[in-house]
């Protein structure tokens, strides 16, 4: 098992906050729901248990965004995936389906961009990944992307180091399994 590159988050400790907040987010929701739960059956009062499916929505973008872009590591044997707060995965070569671009990041419009460039435009893709190689969590972002319930992770040169070298790998592996 060896490494071809590695591909971290820009700002590590900027990550790993957004990890915790999320996390206490997540948990701070399920807490809620279960204390309207048993506030709206202990005191008869139905508004209570009407919320929860409100309160259990807000769920979701916290999801993607614990998910989507996770930190990646190449190795010989495919794309260990390694998100905020979910379980690590290798993923297979062969599971790799498409490269497609990002569509949960769309680039400024002209009036807004930069006339000097300062910073560099955003730029991603999202890999399309087979059923069953990862877990729920790629299956709420490709969904949230358009893509049913098929797993997906993105790439982006905002959320990854050196990510021109990792989408090029990515594109010439992806090519090299489907023909």
């Amino acid at each position: 098992m060896s490494i071809l590159s590695n591909h971290p988050h820009p700002q590590p400790l900027l990550r790993r906050l957004v990890g915790w907040l999320a996390l206490v987010g997540i948990v701070g929701i399920l807490f809620g729901a279960g204390g309207l739960l048993i506030v709206g059956l202990a005191d008869g009062l139905l508004l209570m248990i009407l919320m929860i499916p409100f309160l259990m929505g807000m769920i979701f973008p916290l999801i993607i965004l614990t998910a989507a872009h996770p930190e990646i590591t190449l190795q010989d044997e495919g794309v260990y995936v390694k998100p905020l707060i979910w379980k690590s995965r290798l993923v297979a070569w062969e599971n790799l389906v498409a490269l497609v671009d990002h569509s949960l990041m769309k680039p400024p419009p002209p009036s807004r961009q930069p006339r000097f460039n300062k910073k560099p435009a955003a730029k991603g893709q999202m890999i399309i990944v087979q059923k069953g190689a990862l877990g729920w969590p790629f299956r709420v972002v490709g969904f949230a992307a358009g893509h049913g319930t098929t797993p997906v992770f993105a790439i982006s040169n905002k959320s990854h180091q050196d990510y021109e070298k990792l989408y090029q790998t990515l594109k010439r592996r992806i090519q090299k399994e489907q023909a």
